[in-house]
């Protein structure tokens, strides 16, 4: 499709200039320019660099000035575990300078431009989509963005057409026009996340067609994701499922979904269920026995072992703050980090995925609402694929999973403020706290997504 490539050009210059001129309008268009972006992945545009590494390059670098020069409650500071991402955030600054020390001074660039949107998706949602309809207009643009690649996928599954071929386990992969599954299977998850909250929070009882025709976009969503035939893809949304409406007490909803699954796999899906079973066919032969670990997970616990032994033979001190050598071709999160950072910078990035993951229980545990359970649904994600991909390496699922997060702590955060104005000396404190934000100008409220 050489016709994408002009058009993701163009895209991508505009979705720039929004970013610089308003933070809000600019997150939004990168989201929904992305699949254009990424289906450039073979052409080059400057100094040998290919489309997607330079636009990921330039997103944070905007994304940092804006944070540096946000102000009031927009301000850093006010960032919910602000003292763990800074403190992670410059090791992540550390072990990327001491690769480029190492001779590879791109590879450095690289990998801190990679890790960095970490901090800046857990700063950059909670900081400006928390207020008025914004975070409404940022799933609306998360919904919007799988409108190409869902329509690929949709196409390629009722034709069986083929742009690029790929194949897992011996079935033909989906993957539309992008590089490999990964891409495919992240749009259709998004477009899947995006329309189930924006249902929740924003549709109400009486908007049947709207429901009628959301629900038709997340079922042909669902069916793009099958389509890709990714374990972990298929997993998540499992859990998914079940986290949305097990916690929700959706239990009739669950009932009904279990029922319709059933009676499509039964009378519509034919050889569905052989096919799923030929996917997890060497894990289900690990459980009973009859095949070996290293055979599951694609084969890659040889890869691993490989690099573990490659990390047993490096220095102590390489050991311990990072080897100084790329490594996103890890297939494992995990491992990545060891040879980025080291036995510290491991260390470091397990403490905050704890971290994270208990404030997300102690939030359900006090009360169970849609940010609280949304924020479970992408950290199962992002530990799913912590597993046997990157999400490290992968700034566009860094935004998602640690802005949603880190808007659902802020919210809670706003949320115990809120309530503690009891007395008469915190309410001083919160006028004062007004009195520092300046009201919207005409120009502001005229045009909402240009104000910060």
């Amino acid at each position: 499709m050489e016709w994408v490539f002009p058009i993701a050009l163009f895209l991508g210059l505009l979705s720039l200039v929004a970013l610089v001129a308003s933070p809000v309008a600019g997150m939004m268009a990168v989201f929904i320019v992305r699949p254009f972006i990424d289906a450039s992945w073979e052409r080059e545009v400057l100094f040998g660099l290919r489309a997607p590494e330079v636009y990921y390059a330039l997103i944070p670098l905007l994304l940092l000035v804006h944070m540096a020069l946000a102000r009031d409650d927009k301000s850093v500071m006010r960032m919910p575990l602000k003292g763990m991402w800074l403190g992670y955030s410059a090791y992540i600054l550390f072990f990327s300078m001491l690769m480029a020390q190492s001779g590879d001074l791109k590879a450095g660039a690289n990998i801190f431009l990679r890790y960095i949107d970490g901090i800046l998706g857990f700063y950059f949602i909670q900081a400006f989509f928390r207020r008025g309809d914004r975070f409404k207009w940022f799933l609306g643009a998360l919904s919007l963005s799988g409108m190409f690649p869902m329509t690929l996928g949709l196409y390629q599954a009722l034709t069986g057409f083929q742009w690029r071929e790929a194949q897992v386990e011996g079935l033909t992969r989906n993957i539309g026009i992008w590089h490999d599954g990964v891409n495919m299977r992240t749009y259709a998850e998004q477009t899947i996340f995006g329309l189930l909250l924006y249902t929740a929070l924003y549709v109400k009882q009486g908007h049947v067609a709207v429901k009628a025709t959301l629900t038709a976009y997340l079922a042909v969503s669902t069916l793009v994701m099958v389509r890709v035939y990714s374990k972990a893809a298929m997993l998540t949304c499992g859990l998914w499922v079940l986290c949305w409406t097990i916690l929700r007490r959706q239990f009739i909803v669950l009932a009904v979904l279990a029922v319709v699954g059933l009676l499509i796999i039964t009378f519509y899906a034919g050889g569905f269920v052989e096919k799923i079973g030929t996917l997890f066919h060497k894990e289900i032969g690990f459980f009973s026995g009859q095949v070996q670990k290293e055979q599951t997970f694609q084969g890659r616990w040889f890869g691993w072992m490989d690099m573990m032994n490659k990390w047993e033979r490096l220095p102590p001190l390489s050991q311990l703050f990072g080897s100084g050598e790329i490594a996103t071709g890890a297939h494992n999160d995990f491992l990545q980090m060891l040879f980025h950072g080291g036995i510290v910078g491991l260390i470091m990035y397990l403490s905050m995925l704890v971290v994270i993951g208990v404030r997300i229980g102690r939030n359900l545990l006090a009360k169970v609402d849609e940010m609280a359970v949304a924020a479970l649904m992408l950290y199962l994600m992002w530990v799913i694929d912590a597993v046997g991909l990157v999400p490290s390496a992968f700034p566009p699922e860094q935004w998602l999973v640690w802005g949603v997060v880190g808007l659902s702590f802020r919210m809670r955060a706003d949320e115990a403020l809120q309530q503690s104005i009891e007395t008469p000396e915190a309410a001083v404190q919160e006028n004062l706290m007004d009195d520092l934000i300046p009201a919207p100008t005409a120009d502001q409220r005229r045009f909402p997504l240009l104000s910060d």
